[in-house]
Order: structure tokens, then C-alpha cells, then sequence
């Protein structure tokens, strides 16, 4: 069985539910801690990235995974987003544990900012989860390296989406005599 470490952006029920197919799968986690490391937020992205840092610790959860496709399905998106798959060891039901780390990428810069859950799903979370759903659709049909291409136009049209379900604007239409 595959223990896969969530940290971030994983760790919001709307996006992880939707990435593995189960519901509530945080209740099947347990706490974790990736020592060394540190999460932050690149400038202009919608994704952090996990970088190195000596007395920094990322706070997650271990997932003991059912069936490789939901790791598949996990790896998928990451890779999508340009976040790398390693294997780490985090700290888990007080032992060291083997995990696969999603996280590190090229788009780790000295600008990038601390992360913060509450900012980012205020920012970025639905405009994710609306994205999650099309790049999934892609599992199986493409390679994530070539939607990691796709990647600017399917934010944008996961903004869209967000947009017109929110309605038109009563200024500019409905309150037009």
C-alpha cells in the first residue's frame, strides 16, 4: 500500500475529495510532519511548491491510499501543476515513515511567499478545484507534461466558468432602464 504525504492546497476537502473520488478521505489520514522543508507560494502561481530549508517543517497528513489509481489520479494533477513526485520520509503516528512527497518544482524562486492556507483558498481554491475537474478529464489521454502546456488556458477557463455561473452583473444589465 502507498503512503502519499498532503500538505497545502491537499489538504482542502473540496480539491482532495474530487482528486481521489472519495468522499471525506482526510478522516482516513493521520497527522504528519516533513521536516526540512518549508511550503511557499511563488510569485503569480496558483500552486506552491515545497523547497528545502534547515529547521523548517511542513504539518500534513498521510494517506494510506486504497488503489494505485487514486495515486495515479493525484500524480497526475501534481505533475500537471508542475509539482514534482519524490520520495520522502515524514514523521507519522510518532515513527519515520517512507511517503510520496508532492511538492518541489522548477518554479521554486527566491520571491516566493510563505504559505498560508485561508489566503489560498480565498485566492485560488475554486478556480483549482473548477481547473481539477478539466485536467482530469485529460487522465488517459494525454501526458501531463503536454496539459502542463495546456495549463494557462485551462485556468482561464475554469475562471470563466466561475464568472457565468456567478451571473451577469446588476449594473451593467439588469439595471439598465
Amino acid at each position: 500500500m502507498t503512503r502519499v504525504f498532503l500538505h497545502g492546497p491537499l489538504l482542502w476537502p473540496p480539491l482532495i475529495d474530487l482528486l481521489t473520488g472519495i468522499d471525506d478521505v482526510l478522516a482516513r489520514s493521520t497527522g504528519a510532519v516533513l521536516t526540512g522543508h518549508e511550503v511557499v507560494l511563488p510569485h503569480g502561481a496558483v500552486w506552491p511548491v515545497i523547497r528545502g530549508r534547515d529547521g523548517a517543517s511542513v504539518a500534513g497528513r498521510v494517506l494510506s491510499l486504497p488503489s494505485p489509481e487514486v495515486v495515479d489520479r493525484i500524480g497526475f494533477f501534481a505533475r500537471v501543476l508542475g509539482s514534482c513526485p519524490a520520495d520522502g520520509d515524514v514523521t507519522a503516528d510518532g515513527a519515520m515513515q517512507p511517503a510520496l512527497v508532492f511538492g518541489g518544482g522548477a518554479s521554486e524562486s527566491a520571491g516566493a511567499a510563505q504559505w498560508a492556507t485561508c489566503d489560498w483558498q480565498a485566492a485560488h481554491g475554486a478556480l483549482v478545484v473548477e481547473a481539477a475537474q478539466e485536467i482530469l478529464g485529460y487522465r488517459g489521454a494525454h501526458a501531463a507534461d503536454d496539459i502542463h502546456d495546456r495549463l494557462p488556458m485551462i485556468l482561464s477557463r475554469a475562471q470563466s466558468r466561475l464568472c457565468a455561473a456567478r451571473g451577469a452583473p446588476a449594473a451593467l444589465r439588469s439595471d439598465m432602464s
